[in-house]
């Protein structure tokens, strides 16, 4: 089992809150897709201890622990994720629309 260690991207600008949405987003994928594998090693750990000794007890705690690991991730990826999408939403709603002519414009 790997570790999965969350480290911030350097390449994305701090106003880019759609890019950050983004990366979060993926992080919430990998996130699940890892915590399933493990809740099913851990499944095959319980179903079957004999097969496995106390390697497997030793196992099936680092499995365990590791699937508090990803659901901790999940849980703040998926705050992150809400919150740049609402400032990307506050973003947007505070730029001007070009395609309308500014009243001063007309004036």
């Amino acid at each position: 089992m790997s570790s999965f260690v969350v480290a911030l991207p350097t390449g994305i600008d701090n106003n880019d809150h759609e890019a950050w949405v983004r990366y979060y987003e993926n992080l919430v994928n990998d996130a699940k897709i890892r915590l399933e594998d493990n809740k099913r090693i851990l499944e095959e750990y319980e179903a079957r201890p004999y097969y496995y000794g106390r390697r497997g007890q030793d196992e099936q705690s680092h499995t365990s622990a590791n699937i508090r690991s990803h659901e901790k991730i999940l849980k703040e990826s998926l705050k992150y994720v809400d919150l740049h999408r609402r400032m990307a939403m506050e973003q947007q709603n505070n730029q001007p629309n070009k395609a309308e002519p500014i009243l001063s414009e007309i004036l």
